[in-house]
């Protein structure tokens, strides 16, 4: 007997409680884990990062689907209150101002494989009825969906513009010598000559043990990072309190099928890199790492020595793809087998406020190309 398939929308911070075991029960049965849909990540964005004040209100819309008392869908999403109503929703995680963006990649909907896809187009019919008179602005950024899953979406929500990016994968499959022998006959001697240079320098990687300890050490990383993209002009991923709170509380939450990771190299009792990264049963995500300035000479290419380091280490315990998340940066592609793309689509008010929107949004599009063109060429690892 088919039950009947029913969705909820959820407003309320509380709801995440009542939520978070059948959320995470959802979580373990997706093959494609990531942590940007994790109940988790979720959860510590909205507490930390939900905005109120004269002007502006966000509101919560988690828009969940249920065959039962079974939960087989979630979309985590919010929207952005202005004293002229409704003007946009966007997926948790992401945000115009820079402070409260936390570069989450992958989003969409947190599915049950075994109905795939007519949860989806469930808890899209719920966020339209939601709205009956007519929908805000939608910004749904970064998206994991195919180009047939787009065009779906583009049904739902009418006219948009849409963008892409790509994600940079590493293939572990077979383990870390059958990575190295795919590599191009240039990359894998100069990987080897990498390697064999880290035994004569007896460099390796730390992974501390304790939370304590890896706080400390992501503490140095963050430390690290944000002196190294502070002297090429840019913020840097940690430059508030706040988003390092958050991720000092999420290495606390995640446990189970999902964990942080660490990592530093070590030459000569030495910290010279660090990265910082999530680790799922059969795939690692990336995402970000902390430099030391190149202090140590002896050491040629500390960033890419440490992924390779990192990537030999998971390969052992059955991890098959090191997922480097999206950026154009070179040493990306280069460590990389094949990459992922991910699809954003906007769409706009059918009203004067929506055209402005749409021609302010054209103009950030534009300088932000311009300005990431800029920042990939010299934000390369060494």
């Amino acid at each position: 007997m088919v039950k009947r398939i029913t969705t909820n929308i959820h407003h309320d911070i509380d709801d995440f409680a009542t939520l978070e075991i059948a959320w995470k029960a959802l979580y373990r049965k997706n093959p494609f884990r990531t942590i940007f849909l994790s109940w988790e990540w979720n959860y510590l964005w909205w507490k930390l990062f939900q905005l109120k004040s004269d002007k502006t209100t966000d509101s919560l819309m988690l828009i969940s689907a249920w065959d039962g008392n079974t939960l087989i869908g979630i979309m985590p999403l919010y929207a952005l209150h202005t004293q002229l109503g409704t003007r946009e929703v966007r997926f948790l995680g992401t945000h115009r101002q820079v402070e409260r963006d936390l570069y989450s990649e992958y989003l969409g909907i947190l599915e049950d494989p075994q109905h795939m896809p007519f949860v989806g187009e469930c808890i899209f019919d719920q966020l339209i009825q939601f709205f009956p008179k007519k929908l805000p602005a939608m910004q749904l950024s970064r998206m994991n969906y195919p180009d047939n899953g787009l065009h779906k979406i583009h049904e739902y929500l009418g006219h948009g513009k849409t963008s892409s990016d790509r994600t940079w994968i590493a293939s572990l499959e077979g383990g870390f010598d059958n990575y190295l022998i795919s590599l191009s006959p240039t990359r894998r001697a100069r990987f080897k000559r990498l390697l064999r240079s880290a035994e004569n320098l007896k460099a390796r990687l730390i992974f501390p043990e304790s939370p304590q300890q890896k706080r400390r050490l992501l503490r140095w990383l963050m430390a690290c990072h944000q002196k190294d993209w502070q002297k090429r002009g840019s913020r840097g991923a940690f430059h508030i309190e706040r988003k390092v709170h958050f991720h000092e509380t999420l290495i606390d939450l995640l446990h189970g099928s999902t964990t942080s990771v660490v990592a530093a190299l070590s030459i000569r009792g030495r910290l010279l890199y660090g990265i910082y990264g999530f680790l799922h049963p059969d795939r690692y995500e990336f995402y970000q790492s902390g430099n030391r300035m190149r202090e140590d000479t002896a050491c040629k290419s500390p960033g890419i020595l440490t992924h390779l380091l990192l990537m030999k280490e998971l390969s052992k315990i059955g991890v098959s793809q090191y997922d480097f998340l999206s950026g154009e940066q070179r040493y990306k592609r280069e460590l990389s087998s094949f990459s992922r793309q991910l699809h954003s689509l906007n769409t706009y008010e059918n009203s004067a406020m929506g055209t402005v929107t749409f021609g302010i949004d054209l103009m950030k599009s534009l300088y932000l190309k311009s300005f990431r063109h800029k920042i990939s060429s010299i934000a390369q690892v060494r």
